[in-house]
């Protein structure tokens, strides 16, 4: 992901961030402006890990990449940026004999997206479960991998964060590709 940070708050986040280990959540905002606080924010999201860093006359292009999913358990002051208590969402591991039904429903869902990137991706999750085995970790990032390629909102991302275990997100993955090759089934050309 890439950030273009210029408001004085988060300006000042990236001078803390750059002086420790560089890690931070990012949550939507689901009422209210993105500048100038009194929004009301989501209470799920991803811990960032920044890659690079780069100012430029007072503004900061960030660069980094989503490590894990968190709930924030409760806001602090945003004094000077927002700050809250957060715990990362645990990692629940699907049964065995479910695994190999998961792995097929992702294959699925990236041939139906079906551009060049998730026929790639979908060949190299075959691969990959072929050469490591079919562990948690590797259904985990096939999942968030394909749930990047899926033409979704803001919203339904939201909702796989917040599914709680990999059976419920790879499900609701499914649901979503099914509801937009409806919706684009009856939508006309102009």
């Amino acid at each position: 992901m890439s950030l273009h940070v210029f408001e004085e708050r988060y300006v000042r986040m990236c001078a803390v961030l750059e002086d420790s280990d560089g890690v931070f959540a990012s949550v939507l905002i689901e009422r209210g402006s993105e500048v100038g606080g009194n929004d009301k924010r989501s209470d799920v999201g991803v811990l960032i890990q920044i890659d690079d860093l780069y100012k430029d006359d007072g503004r900061i292009l960030l660069i980094g990449h989503a490590e894990d999913v968190i709930t924030v358990i409760d806001w602090l002051d945003d004094d000077p940026y927002p700050q809250a208590r957060c715990r990362r969402s645990p990692q629940i591991q699907c049964d065995e004999d479910q695994r190999d039904a998961h792995f097929e429903t992702l294959v699925d869902v990236l041939r139906r997206i079906g551009n060049t990137p998730s026929r790639e991706l979908c060949d190299l999750i075959v691969t990959l479960a072929k050469k490591v085995g079919d562990t948690d970790l590797l259904l985990r990032e096939a999942f968030w991998a394909t749930a990047r390629l899926l033409p979704a909102g803001a919203q339904d991302r939201r909702t796989l964060l917040q599914s709680g275990d990999i059976s419920s997100g790879i499900r609701s993955l499914a649901e979503m590709m099914t509801h937009y090759e409806e919706l684009t089934k009856f939508q006309k050309p102009l």
